[in-house]
């Protein structure tokens, strides 16, 4: 059997060339509309132009598809799976296979200790990764990891979702991580994070665009001093040292670590155990309970402290620091606008992410108001 080119099976089956061989054997789809190609230990096995599904059964099978359709299942281990060319679809349940693919693949990826590679330059890829020990180099792909999954990542720019006990490492950066479920590991740089409803998330790396999403919990590690959190919804935590923080229109949060930069938009709820925070505070309603940090009250903000060694400094309420302090919180209500805009998108990209910013508040507010005690007029953002 080992002499021959191929070995053919049934080969008038519905119209579909089928083709079985061993170790040694090639085999060849030849100019055949659709195929079946089983490599069962040790074969090759060459897609063409037309349709081919592809099943992979032992190790040491060599996979070439061509311009064509491929379906391709790998049942075994130690393969090598050569899927640049052509249509791919491709089911791995094996270990230790070593596969490479093109653009707009679509791979489900399980078993244990695969290695998967993207070409360079590749785009539009989804993969879905499950089992242990996956080592996976692509970017500008959509990625599903799935519940009790490792994976090694590195590349660019991928829209990456974790669903649960799930741990993610390597040198990726960029694009996107949207995490659901508990107890989720993640590193990764330079990206924009969400955490859903009730998720918990452990983060190494630095430069992240942070949204938690009401009853998250989020453990930073790494060079957060220039990333922002943007909080939602209550009984949010985070354990953070010297990062960018922004509590939106009543939000909750409870803070481990110091020396952060905290921002209260209004019937906000702000606990810490750190200190050395700088905390601004704006509209009413806001509760704070903190030692030895700063608080600025702006624009006749309304809150209520709790702790000890704080300083409290309060801005003058005339019209020009008012209007200034007005605009600045314009700003920071565009940006959790557009952190929660984004976030929404992640999780149905269905919905629209505005090209450009809306109109700052700040030009309107100069418009609608109210006046003070002393005559002076009071910004519609106070009010």
């Amino acid at each position: 059997m080992h002499d021959r080119p191929s070995q053919k099976a049934n080969a008038s089956l519905s119209g579909v060339n089928v083709l079985i061989g061993e170790a040694g054997d090639v085999l060849n789809a030849g100019n055949a509309g659709q195929s079946l190609l089983i490599g069962n230990g040790g074969a090759t096995l060459n897609g063409n132009s037309g349709s081919v599904h592809f099943i992979v059964n032992g190790s040491q099978n060599i996979v070439n598809t061509g311009k064509g359709l491929s379906f391709i299942e790998v049942f075994g281990d130690a393969n090598t799976i050569n899927a640049s060319k052509g249509d791919v679809e491709l089911n791995v349940d094996g270990s230790r296979n070593k596969i490479s693919i093109g653009s707009g693949a679509e791979v489900d990826l399980g078993g244990t200790a695969n290695i998967l590679t993207a070409a360079a330059k590749s785009r539009a890829n989804e993969i879905a990764i499950s089992g242990s020990g996956q080592v996976v180099t692509v970017s500008n792909a959509d990625i599903t990891i799935h519940a009790n999954t490792s994976v090694t990542l590195a590349g660019k720019d991928n829209d990456i979702v974790m669903t649960g006990n799930a741990t993610l490492s390597g040198k990726a950066s960029g694009g996107s991580l949207v995490v659901s479920g508990s107890n989720n590991d993640a590193t990764l740089s330079g990206a924009f994070v969400a955490l859903t409803d009730g998720a918990a998330l452990t983060l190494t790396g630095g430069k992240q665009q942070v949204v938690l999403a009401d009853d998250a919990s989020l453990i930073m590690n790494g060079h957060t001093k220039e990333s922002t959190i943007n909080v939602f919804g209550e009984g949010n935590f985070l354990s953070v040292t010297k990062a960018k923080i922004n509590l939106d229109n009543g939000a909750g949060l409870a803070l481990a670590g110091s020396q952060s930069k905290i921002t209260l938009t209004g019937d906000a709820t702000f606990t810490s155990t750190g200190t050395g925070h700088v905390i601004d505070v704006y509209r009413t309603g806001n509760e704070i309970q903190v030692d030895r940090s700063t608080i600025n009250e702006h624009g006749l903000a309304d809150l209520t402290v709790v702790g000890a060694g704080n300083v409290l400094k309060v801005a003058k309420d005339s019209a020009s620091v008012l209007l200034n302090e007005m605009l600045a919180l314009g700003k920071i209500d565009q940006s959790l606008d557009q952190a929660w805009q984004v976030f929404e998108h992640r999780i149905d990209p269905t919905s629209n992410v505005p090209s450009s910013p809306p109109p700052a508040l700040g030009i309107i507010a100069t418009l609608i108001g109210a006046d003070s005690g002393d005559g002076q007029f009071l910004p519609a953002a106070f009010t």
